[in-house]
């Protein structure tokens, strides 16, 4: 190994490593933050858990609008400027939403937040990891930044829920907003940067050389839709699950303490499901891990009928972490890979973003699509039975896409 490949390896472990930490605090605060926040918001607000909802659905709904153009910036300009810039706007939309005196004002300041969050984290960290990882390992990279990721999905839940119980969550959020702004935002102008510095004009002349199609021509292939399809339903299930668990196992008998350590222990599992499926979707390809995935997680949704059972209670909550935990993150983690296959490199930024601007609607939705049935039927279960059916509609389409690029071999 040539003294030029060390140090382009060593920069492939900084950036990984610094934008897995931003992303851990970030994603932290937030999407791992909302199960937390939701009852102390309820009993501050005197709101009912759908209207709490909107917050992160409004959240989840602005970081991925903005998502496209994330992407399409990216195909242009510095991502250090762009992730720079969202990080700040996270912070600001942070800082309104722990100081709002209305649910419609922390609403707004989610949505806020939201909208930095799209253009600092998810996109452009995958985005920026591909220009730097050969496709045949890039899954194993965007598993490794992924676990590095969920380590803030294992420790913010439990420090929050103490800082809340002994400060109220104002005082959480006010911890999350120093974290933003002397932690993550200082590393991203750190980290961020393209292989070799390459400039504006480098770039473009390597993207009139890049194969791939047009964007107008990779949204005409119906595989692409295929593709969207499949995660638009997994993270309108997945999503919903995340955001009600820690109301879920209280309604069935669990503390706040309880619940949130299987709400961190899912982190746990991610971060060890990261990992693993990242190192076999270099064995045996990013699509027939990411099917054999999605099978484990419909299966792991079914212990949850029975974490308040006497007979099964904590080893079911513990089995549904192991089980769902460990796959919760293979959209994210390998949907880029096989959106790579599908498109080429010459607008994968641009594509993703679109991808996941239909994705994040899912998403977006699924806290509000469970919150509803729970508010309307007094309990979980049409809510979990929804869950599952959407994770099992998804699995033929995921079937289809391995079909075609076994086809395509």
């Amino acid at each position: 190994m040539t003294k030029a490949e060390k140090h382009h390896g060593r920069q492939i472990w900084i950036l990984v490593s610094g934008l897995g930490i931003v992303m851990g605090i970030i994603f932290g605060i937030t999407l791992n933050a909302f199960s937390i926040l939701t009852l102390p918001l309820m009993e501050d607000f005197h709101s009912t858990q759908a209207e709490t909802a909107h917050g992160s659905c409004i959240f989840i709904l602005t970081m991925t609008l903005v998502m496209p153009l994330a992407g399409w910036l990216l195909d242009r300009i510095s991502p250090r400027l762009i992730m720079v810039s969202g990080a700040v706007v996270t912070g600001i939309g942070y800082s309104l939403a722990a100081q709002s005196q209305t649910l419609d004002a922390f609403i707004i300041g989610m949505a806020v937040c939201g909208a930095g969050v799209g253009v600092s984290t998810y996109i452009p960290a995958f985005t920026l990891v591909a220009h730097w990882v050969a496709p045949i390992r890039q899954g194993l990279f965007f598993g490794i930044m992924l676990a590095i990721t969920s380590l803030g999905g294992i420790f913010f839940p439990l420090v929050l829920t103490s800082v809340i119980s002994d400060h109220g969550w104002r005082v959480a959020m006010r911890i999350g907003i120093a974290l933003i702004f002397l932690v993550c935002i200082p590393l991203l102008w750190w980290v961020v940067r393209l292989p070799g510095n390459k400039t504006a004009v480098e770039r473009s002349e390597k993207k009139a050389s890049s194969s791939g199609y047009a964007i107008k021509a990779a949204l005409q292939l119906p595989i692409y839709w295929v593709w969207a399809l499949s995660f638009f339903m997994i993270t309108l299930s997945s999503l919903g699950i995340l955001m009600g668990l820690v109301p879920y196992l209280k309604f069935v008998g669990y503390t706040s303490q309880s619940a949130s350590m299987v709400y961190a222990s899912i982190a746990a599992a991610t971060v060890i499901g990261s990992l693993l499926f990242g190192f076999l979707s270099t064995r045996y390809g990013p699509e027939r891990t990411f099917l054999g995935g999605l099978v484990v997680n419909t299966a792991g949704l079914l212990f949850l009928f029975y974490a308040g059972t006497a007979h099964w209670g904590l080893g079911a909550a513990l089995a549904f972490s192991l089980t769902w935990g460990t796959t919760f993150n293979l959209a994210n983690q390998l949907a880029p890979t096989l959106l790579l296959k599908i498109v080429g490199d010459r607008n994968f930024g641009s594509l993703l973003g679109i991808g996941n601007l239909i994705s994040g609607i899912g998403a977006a939705l699924g806290p509000i699509v469970f919150s509803h049935f729970v508010d309307t039927t007094g309990n979980y279960v049409i809510s979990l039975v929804i869950s599952i059916g959407l994770l099992l509609a998804s699995i033929p389409f995921l079937g289809i896409f391995v079909a075609k690029q076994k086809t395509a071999a």
